[in-house]
């Protein structure tokens, strides 16, 4: 995981590719590596494995998409503390929630996502998304 060697990832993406190209990425950096498809699986796991961070795709095709199971994330004890990286192909994201014009703060009343990596990404700005969390 770039200089994050030992630490526990949970990728959750609706897109296989996706999870194993940067699932790949951060096994090379020494990481764990967990993947979920949908927010039900995201949520089971970041309960039950203790991820070091998570790293949410926005728009998921299941029955809740990233921001759901962010604020379900930031709502619950046992997972509110694990930092978040939210991808997303909406460039203004960081600005505010597009259609909305609220941030996520706003929208959900949950603190805002530790970091954003706009898709498409190459792996630079996610190496350089978990060095901002972890202080590397």
């Amino acid at each position: 995981m770039g200089n994050s060697e030992g630490r526990k990832a949970l990728i959750v993406d609706d897109e296989a590719d996706l999870r194993l190209v940067l699932g790949e990425f951060l096994r090379q950096g020494g990481g764990t590596v967990l993947e979920a498809e949908d927010g039900d699986d995201a949520l089971w796991l970041a309960i039950s494995k203790h991820p070091d961070v998570i790293i949410l795709d926005v728009m998921m095709r299941e029955r809740e998409d990233g921001f759901g199971v962010y604020r379900e994330l930031r709502e619950d004890r046992r997972t509110a503390h694990i930092p978040v990286i939210f991808l997303t192909a909406f460039n203004e994201l960081e600005l505010g929630i597009p259609h909305t014009g609220a941030t996520v703060a706003e929208r959900f009343g949950v603190p805002e996502p530790e970091a954003f990596v706009n898709k498409p990404f190459d792996m630079e700005e996610v190496r350089a998304a978990l060095a901002g969390i972890f202080g590397e």
